[in-house]
This record gives C-alpha cells, structure tokens and sequence, in this order.
C-alpha cells in the first residue's frame, strides 16, 4: 500500500470481502512501508501483537505498525479493542464494519462490503487516552494523510515525555486497592493511606490511586481481567510507573514488584 494513506479502498473491499465470505472479524497489521506483516482471524484483542515482537516500544513514540481490523456489528470500535490499541502502541486502529453484501467485480476487484469506517488513534493527553472518528465512507478514509498523523503525534508524544519525567532515583509507584465485601469504606482508606506512607518512607512516589470493588480476591490475578487492563494501560504513559504495588484488605495488605 503508498506508505502516506491509512489504507486504499481495493485493500479494503478485499478485506472486508474475505471476512463476509468467512463470517469472521479479519486483523491485518501493516508496517510504515505499507507491508503486511501479519494476518489474523478475530478482533484486535483477540490478535494482538505481544510488546516483544513489536519493532519498537515506548512512551514517547508508537510501534509503527497500524491494524485495519473488520468488524461484523454496525458499531465504533470496542473498549476492549482500543484497549489492545494503546498496550500495543499501534499507529492507528483502522476499523471497517460490514454491509453483508457487495459483489466481485470484473477481474478480481471487490466492492460494496464495507459499510462505514472508524479511524482510531492514540493522543498524547493521559486522560483521553485515545480519540475516536466519526463514522466516515471508506472513501474520506482512504483521502487522509497517514504520515502527517503520525509525525505529528510522535512529536507531541516525545514532547510529553520530556516534561513529565521524574527523578529517576525514585521508585514510582501505583497503589491499587481492592474493596472486598468484608471491608468498610474506613478500614479501605486506612489501609490505602498506610501504604501510601510506607511507599513515601521508602523514597518511592505515588503517581496515581486505583481502586475496585469484588466479592472476593480473583484466585489467581487479585483484580479483575477489566481491572488489570487497565492498570496495563496505565503503564504505557510518559510517567510510567517502574513497579506497582498492589493491596488486599483482607488478607493484611502486601506489595508486588
């Protein structure tokens, strides 16, 4: 594919043609050059590269790969899904939802299986995460410049970075609590705070507070799948936290480099 556009409308109809055909949402992950680096059957959660086998990672700039992901409902992009998008620091999530119909032209070409997309990226704001288009014709789609995108969120991103560095002689530190059903709202906040002063005593500081409510600790991951999503999210900004720590009310609270 030209290496300036998100993706060509040939591309695209043939995607979405395969994925009608097979009745499966279809992943394809594509480098800066325009290559296709990987072909996967489900949604972007369900296909998503592990950090390790990305080309690069970090804080300050996105992988250089972009996923075009089909998908069977006439909805945006899931939660779970831009989820997947901001763990693997994708340079976009290109999302193109189904008609259910279209047809073969003369000669190979498809058309008419895709009814609308959604265009997905990363910001550089810790509190929005990511922005989500409108919904757009494939054609609008196909029209927008993919190169002064990413160029000028990589700028801001490495911007961001540089100014929310911090004294790298300190542990940083997210304190997550989880509330269980035998835990008052006062025994839940002395406990947080009392962490939150040992972190303090041993020169660590406390970026950030998280919380959840459950009957129970999970059995083998303390939160919840939900929960620990988005603690993962949380490690993929500038301020990063360089170990967690994480309490149970009850049993008496502990810490987990």
């Amino acid at each position: 594919m030209p290496g300036d556009r998100f993706t060509t409308a040939e591309f695209a109809q043939r995607l979405a043609a395969i994925s009608t055909d097979l009745g499966l949402p279809l992943c394809v992950y594509v480098n800066r050059r325009g290559q296709v680096l990987r072909v996967g059957v489900g949604t972007p959660r369900q296909t998503q590269i592990p950090p390790v086998e990305l080309p690069r990672y970090g804080a300050e700039r996105l992988c250089g790969i972009r996923c075009m992901a089909t998908q069977l409902k006439q909805t945006a992009p899931s939660t779970s899904d831009l989820t997947a998008m901001a763990i693997q620091r994708l340079d976009a999530l290109i999302t193109l939802t189904l008609s259910g119909q279209g047809f073969q032209r003369r000669g190979g070409g498809a058309t008419g299986y895709i009814k609308l997309a959604y265009l997905s990226h990363l910001v550089p704001h810790p509190e929005a995460r990511w922005t989500v288009s409108p919904a757009m014709a494939l054609d609008l789609l196909t029209g927008q410049d993919f190169v002064a995108l990413t160029d000028a969120l990589e700028a801001e991103f490495r911007r961001t970075f540089v100014a929310q560095q911090v004294d790298s002689s300190q542990d940083r530190v997210l304190v997550v609590g989880l509330i269980t059903a035998r835990t008052s709202k006062g025994q839940f906040q002395g406990s947080l705070q009392e962490l939150r002063r040992l972190v303090e005593t041993a020169g660590g500081e406390v970026l950030e507070e998280m919380h959840q409510r459950r009957d129970r600790p999970h059995p083998q991951t303390v939160l919840g799948a939900g929960k620990i999503q988005e603690i993962g999210l949380d490690g993929t900004k500038p301020s990063a936290s360089t170990w967690w720590c994480l309490i149970g009310i009850s049993p008496p609270p502990k810490c987990v480099t």
